[in-house]
Order: structure tokens, then C-alpha cells, then sequence
């Protein structure tokens, strides 16, 4: 789970740990449509109130991944 150990919205303590079964894709790069990345999304239910706040565990995998994919920008010649 996060760091977080307290609900966001009403400072609860009673979350609970979820993860989306499937990755969500998420436009990292509006202008070319290439950084197109699957992430896996994690999230702490708060019990008290309903309140859901989604995060990705580990945030460094999103830099690595544009990095090692070698974003590339498309050029007018591409079309």
C-alpha cells in the first residue's frame, strides 16, 4: 500500500489495499500518441467514508520505461 495511512478526504483509518486486475493504459505523450504506457494501479478503500485513492506503487517504473523505449516523435515525412 502507499505511505498514506490515513483516508484523504476524512483522515479515517480504515483502508483497505485493492489493485485493478488489468493495467490501464495512460497517454504519457499527448502530442505524438507514442508514450502509450500499461501501468498497474493500486488503491486504499477507506472503509469510512468510500473515498478510493489510486496510486502506482513504484512511480520510477514510469521514467525507466519511457527511457528504455526509446520514445520516438513522429516527423511530418512519417504520413
Amino acid at each position: 500500500m502507499s505511505a498514506e495511512t490515513a483516508c484523504l478526504r476524512c483522515g479515517g483509518a480504515q483502508l483497505i489495499s485493492a489493485h485493478l486486475e488489468h493495467p490501464i493504459a495512460f497517454c504519457m505523450d499527448h502530442e505524438t500518441h507514442h508514450g502509450v504506457q500499461h501501468l498497474g494501479i493500486k488503491a486504499a478503500l477507506c472503509q469510512d467514508c468510500g473515498h478510493v485513492e489510486f496510486f502506482v506503487p513504484d512511480p520510477s517504473q514510469i521514467v525507466k520505461r519511457r527511457e528504455s523505449e526509446g520514445i520516438v516523435v513522429l516527423q511530418e515525412e512519417d504520413f
